[in-house]
């Protein structure tokens, strides 16, 4: 009897055939490394393992590949995903580099004869000195690269592992996108994807006004946006100065479209107004001194209406 597998293009169960026999290429995601292993991780490795040594035995030729996984664990559903590690380093400010330290530290465990997971740090960074790239693929039109924290939370602690890895005079690893969304694919850099997602969500009337309709959330959309943007500065330095600029002029200094947004969400409004100022900050963009004062009135201004502080009061 041989091997069936299900094909999701298909939706049909079907006989195995490879593509080139003997060879058989096998490529199947790995755990998320932040605690301890668990039942659920021996599950996956003991039924990709019967697969393989079936193939195997079956005269095959396997390549078996497993890849390095997300460093974002999905916390829940009202958290988007995002990383508790991932959050505090944010909100503290931390050095892009603890990023890659972390990343290191969580994904460095490997499986040896006895069935044990072990550290070894020494081996994993042997591998990431020669990467030479990071590269996501979209497969959703819903899901961008400043949606969700994971991307650049994954990418972002690949490409600043592999400058740790390499040594300090290294450059931070090219982040490629490839958008499997329309057709055929295309490939594009860190800096062109964010630009697109920023000029089709952010800056489109037509997307913001559609978050806008769904209230308190739909301004916590924006401003994860916004600070998911920021989170690709951080970790790559590969989003272009233009991006803060605008997103300045649209949210924050547009003074009805800041009444909007902190009516509906005090405390999101105010956060972006937050991201920005620190994105200035970091030296990710330079606005005038004219805007950049703007900006901190502005933001100061949310900030009362947060505390319940009213613009009369304030005066």
């Amino acid at each position: 009897m041989g091997l069936r597998v299900y094909n999701t293009l298909t939706r049909t169960k079907e006989e195995f055939v490879p593509l080139n026999p003997p060879q058989v290429g096998m490529y199947v995601c790995g755990p998320t490394v932040y605690g301890h292993s668990h039942l659920g991780h021996a599950k996956s490795y003991v039924s990709f393992d019967v697969i393989v040594r079936y193939l195997r035995h079956s005269g095959y030729r396997v390549l078996y590949v497993q890849n390095i996984t997300d460093v974002g664990h999905l916390s829940d559903d009202a958290d988007m995903g995002e990383d508790k590690v991932e959050k505090q380093s944010r909100m503290d400010r931390v050095h892009p580099m603890q990023l890659a330290e972390t990343y290191t530290r969580r994904k460095g465990f490997a499986y040896g004869r006895n069935g044990r997971p072990m550290q070894q740090a020494a081996l994993l960074r042997s591998v990431l000195a020669g990467v030479h790239l990071a590269y996501q693929n979209l497969d959703s039109v819903e899901l961008g690269v400043t949606t969700i924290d994971t991307y650049f939370d994954t990418l972002g602690g690949v490409s600043r592992a592999v400058k740790r890895a390499k040594g300090p005079n290294a450059d931070v690893a090219p982040v490629y996108i490839s958008d499997q969304t329309r057709g055929d694919g295309t490939v594009r850099t860190l800096s062109e994807q964010v630009a697109l997602e920023t000029r089709t969500r952010m800056l489109n009337p037509k997307w913001y006004e559609g978050m806008l309709a769904h209230g308190y959330e739909g301004v916590r959309q924006i401003e994860l946006h916004v600070t998911n943007t920021m989170g690709w500065s951080a970790t790559t330095g590969q989003v272009a100065p233009w991006v803060y600029q605008q997103l300045t002029q649209t949210f924050v200094l547009d003074p009805e479209m800041r009444q909007r947004l902190a009516e509906l969400n005090p405390t999101a409004s105010a956060r972006v107004a937050s991201r920005l100022i620190e994105a200035h900050e970091r030296r990710y963009w330079t606005p005038d001194a004219q805007v950049l004062e703007a900006l901190r009135r502005a933001g100061e201004e949310l900030e009362d209406r947060l505390e319940g502080i009213s613009l009369e009061a304030a005066a």
